[in-house]
Parts: structure tokens; sequence; C-alpha cells
């Protein structure tokens, strides 16, 4: 599978070598210009929407609005390719992220993930999942490479990014008690 990722911070250069050792085509933006053994380095982020699928991790919504939506790349993006949404951001922004994509006609998924980079280097995260199932399915061996559990949300993006938000709080929570 031809395969570009959206930012190569300490998780998405550990998710991307696990997916190039599996055999997948692997390019990258990133906005601080790093590189990745095996992975093919792309000049800008446009190109990314030009193969199968698109993973998208970036810090925060501000970030993903600054590198996807403010330069309109879905405008650009190749027919058919799914636009995967793997970093945590809010509800409000995963529910305009899906309208964009609606009427750009761009496939979206959330698959934001639980793990440190230690877990995601093990290829041992836990991917939640919200979107399309047909196009959930397509990503099977992509998430497969990455993840020890896939955890469905449901067919509306914006239910995988509630869920981490979730789980983000409950660990918060479980430290402060803790404390």
């Amino acid at each position: 599978m031809k395969i570009a990722f959206i930012g190569l911070g300490a998780m998405g250069r550990a998710m991307a070598t696990n997916l190039v050792r599996n055999g997948h085509d692997v390019s990258a933006w990133t906005r601080s210009g790093r590189t990745l053994a095996g992975v093919t380095t792309l000049e800008i982020p446009d190109k990314a929407f030009e193969g199968d699928v698109v993973l998208t991790i970036l810090s925060d919504d501000t970030a993903v609005r600054s590198v996807i939506v403010d330069p309109d790349l879905l405008s650009r993006a190749k027919s058919g390719v799914i636009h995967v949404m793997m970093s945590t951001i809010s509800v409000a922004f995963s529910r305009e992220l899906t309208a964009l994509h609606n009427q750009a006609g761009v496939a979206f998924v959330a698959s934001p993930v639980l793990g440190r980079p230690d877990v995601a280097a093990d290829g041992a995260l836990q991917i939640l999942t919200g979107g399309d199932p047909t196009h959930l399915a397509r990503l099977v061996p992509v998430f497969e490479v990455l993840s020890k559990r896939i955890w469905p949300m449901g067919d509306k993006p914006w239910g995988a990014h509630a869920a981490k938000i979730a789980c983000n709080m409950m660990i918060t929570m479980a430290i402060e008690a803790m404390a």
C-alpha cells in the first residue's frame, strides 16, 4: 500500500518505521523537515494526498488546521485516497473535518491512538476507529502493523475522537488520584 504521513514526531516516526519494515511504500511530510530511513521525503504536504492512504498525526487542532484546512489540501486530493486522522483533536473539529472531507469528496476516518512512542515502536498501539466501515476495512492491513488491538467506535469519525479524549481524561484523573 502507498502510505503517506503528515507528521513525523516521536509517534509518527515509530509508526512509519513499522510500516516500512512490513513492506509498505511510505512517504512523509513534516513541519520540522525530519527525515527517516526508508521513508521518501515529500517537499510539500499536498503530495501526501496522491497515494492510497494519508496518516495525519500532528499535535492538535491548530496544527491540523494550519497544514490541512487553511491551504485547502483536500481540494487537490487524489480520488480514492483515505485520510486517516490519528491526531488527538477536539470533537467539534472532528465534526468540521468530516464536513470538509464530505464536501471535497475525500474519504475521512478517525483513528486516534493510545500508547507512547515505545509502544508504537513495538507495533502495540491501541487504535480507536470511527468512520465508514468500508474505508476502515481497507485500513485493516495498516492498523494490524501498528496495533495490538483495534477498537471500533462507530461510523462517525468524531466518536473515536470523543473516546480518545475520554481515555485521556481517565488517565489524568487516575494520576491526580494517585498524587
